[in-house]
């Protein structure tokens, strides 16, 4: 991708965040929430651009029973700071049933987030009115591919 920077592709089976490190995500997770075991994710994907500097990630996604992500955006590096946007959905095993008209990680019924900031404590946005468009037609809530990136980062 250029001198000092290279594509990649992710892909793990079998993911399972501890207890407290699915803290965050729990909210919309009521299966595994309830069993107390952490989260589970079945299958952790994910493109990528690395550089010196920071990783840009393009099309990433992690799916389980109790959740479905998609995740786009820039991790920088440098000032540690996060400039992510993507979709969750909740009860991923049911809400599946239309994710052939979405992107993969998102389910027919989807919120979509910002996740801007420094690492260490970053600002979680979401948009509520995003739960009540369907998959298909959820694009009019992002943005371009660096729409939760500073502009002084944009290429």
């Amino acid at each position: 991708a250029g001198p000092g920077r290279y594509r990649g592709q992710l892909r793990l089976a079998g993911l399972t965040l501890p207890p407290g490190g699915a803290a965050a995500l729990r909210a919309g997770a009521a299966t595994d929430a309830a069993a107390g075991d952490g989260m589970a994710f079945e299958d952790v994907r994910a493109e990528f651009t690395l550089g010196p500097d920071r990783i840009d990630l393009h099309s990433a996604s992690a799916t389980g029973a109790s959740l479905g992500l998609a995740v786009d955006g820039r991790v920088n590096l440098r000032d540690r700071t996060l400039a992510l946007q993507g979709v969750a959905s909740p009860l991923y095993f049911l809400n599946r049933m239309g994710a052939f008209m979405t992107r993969r990680g998102e389910g027919l019924i989807g919120l979509h987030f910002t996740l801007t900031g420094p690492m260490d404590a970053p600002d979680l946005n979401a948009n509520p009115l995003s739960v009540l468009t369907p998959g298909p037609l959820r694009e009019m809530f992002r943005s371009g591919p660096n729409a939760a990136t500073p502009p002084e980062d944009r290429e």
